[in-house]
């Protein structure tokens, strides 16, 4: 009798098998729960994320030199801001090699002269304050400085100083680019007051190894320790300090360096 149950068994099994192969048809998987959310690394916070808005892209100095920029640009070329180094250079050792690709991750530059058509970087421009006299500033701009050259791009320091020049960028852009300069918009034109300094048009360099002077100023007073300008005496109206003299910029709100007499 089980030898009997053992074959009946080994026969309908062949028979069901052989009607699922001429029906074409696969098992049906079993039923599972689908499964449970689990907190992953990048969800650390549960209920409402700890994010806000963080306002213009650009600082006040900043906002006015992209105007001014904005003014300069030959038709064939665009601006881009706040770009990583590594959007305009990579490592000819592979993304893997992470000596040469964290320290371009982790650093970006002002502005960048991008192609109208290709979008392909053609100068990088960067803007420096005060800041990049400190000793490592300018150890940052020197390695900078150096990754663009093995590269083949080209950078452009240009100090505060020049963040209101269109005349003198405009001669710079066209001298670099070979194409003539556009027209001076008619608050620039010889004559009409200038909004920040007066100077006279004044190439930018474009070798980052020949820094921009600012504009020269009077031996009688000391210049901008922030931007380089002229700086005019000025008199504390309120507080512990009222009616003490100091020095303060003339291109103030757009500039507050100070100095002591």
């Amino acid at each position: 009798m089980p030898r009997q149950r053992r074959r009946a068994a080994r026969q309908e099994g062949c028979l069901t098998l052989l009607a699922r192969l001429l029906r074409g048809s696969t098992p049906t998987p079993p039923m599972t729960a689908p499964p449970v959310p689990q907190q992953s690394d990048w969800t650390p916070v549960i209920g409402p994320l700890p994010y806000r808005p963080r306002g213009s892209l650009l600082t006040p100095v900043e906002r006015m030199f992209f105007s001014t920029l904005r003014q300069c640009v030959p038709p064939m070329l665009i601006i881009a801001m706040k770009v990583r180094l590594s959007d305009l250079v990579e490592s000819t050792l592979g993304g893997r090699d992470y000596r040469t690709n964290n320290p371009i991750n982790q650093k970006h530059v002002d502005f960048v002269l991008c192609d109208a058509q290709t979008l392909e970087p053609r100068l990088v421009l960067e803007l420096d304050d005060s800041s990049h006299g400190r000793s490592d500033r300018q150890a940052r701009d020197a390695w900078v400085d150096a990754v663009f050259q093995a590269a083949g791009l080209r950078i452009v320091h240009v100090p505060v100083s020049y963040a209101s020049d269109v005349a003198a960028l405009q001669v710079t852009l066209a001298t670099m680019f070979g194409v003539s300069p556009a027209p001076v918009p008619p608050q620039f034109a010889p004559g009409a007051p200038p909004p920040l300094h007066s100077a006279a048009p004044t190439p930018v360099i474009a070798h980052a190894s020949q820094p921009i002077q600012p504009a020269p100023v009077s031996a009688a007073t000391p210049p901008c320790p922030v931007c380089g300008h002229t700086m005019v005496l000025r008199q504390v109206r309120s507080g512990p300090k009222q009616g003490q003299q100091f020095y303060g910029c003339t291109q103030y709100p757009h500039c507050r360096g100070m100095r002591a007499l």
